[in-house]
């Protein structure tokens, strides 16, 4: 009820290749149930991914490509420094993508997918080079095991060995983190805000 969305565009970042919107483990499958579906008012349009449309993986990049014009980007931060599903060694200059899924992203999966091992070996993502073009990047990330991560990214060098690093390079990126997950940050970096 805070905002209109009725005028704003919504655009999927990533999903798993190999499940689709059907599967409740999907990326889509949780936008749709935890966001789209209990909105009163539904976004102007929306782009959804559908993994499990392997054939078509490719002609959902170019639709995902057509589909963004000017927009926000929120984002959260893998264990890895990923940003979506741009893996380290990324190439920064790509658009929207399929892409093999790192050891971590892979070990870290599990969490999703209720502790079990699945063979999804690959996603499809917006690339960096469409994060970079976006009007504002907020970035998102909680607790202690982000910390170190987080003042990688922030305060190392911009490398895509750690690709949210790229980040730096945006002119209007704002990091909203929790404490724990600022912790390692110095305090001239940090400024504390009450919820």
């Amino acid at each position: 009820g805070m905002i209109d969305p009725t005028g704003v565009k919504f655009v999927q970042l990533d999903d798993w290749v190999g499940i689709g919107p059907q599967d409740e483990r999907s990326c889509s499958h949780f936008v749709n149930t935890q966001l789209l579906t209990p909105m009163h008012r539904p976004f102007a349009d929306k782009f959804l991914f559908d993994g499990s449309r392997i054939a078509a993986i490719d002609c959902q990049l170019k639709e995902q490509d057509a589909f963004i014009r000017r927009y926000v980007e929120v984002l959260g931060i893998g264990m890895n420094g990923h940003l979506g599903f741009n893996e380290n060694g990324v190439d920064f200059s790509l658009r929207s993508h399929r892409t093999p899924l790192s050891a971590v992203t892979k070990a870290v999966q599990k969490k999703y997918f209720g502790g079990r091992e699945l063979p999804l070996a690959e996603g499809i993502t917006q690339g960096i080079a469409q994060i970079m073009e976006s009007e504002l990047v907020i970035l998102l990330a909680s607790g202690v095991q982000k910390a170190e991560i987080v003042f990688k990214a922030i305060t190392g060098p911009v490398t895509n060995e750690l690709p949210a690093s790229i980040l730096q390079k945006h002119p209007n990126c704002i990091w909203l983190l929790d404490q724990d997950a600022a912790g390692l940050l110095p305090r001239e970096l940090v400024e504390m805000k009450n919820p």
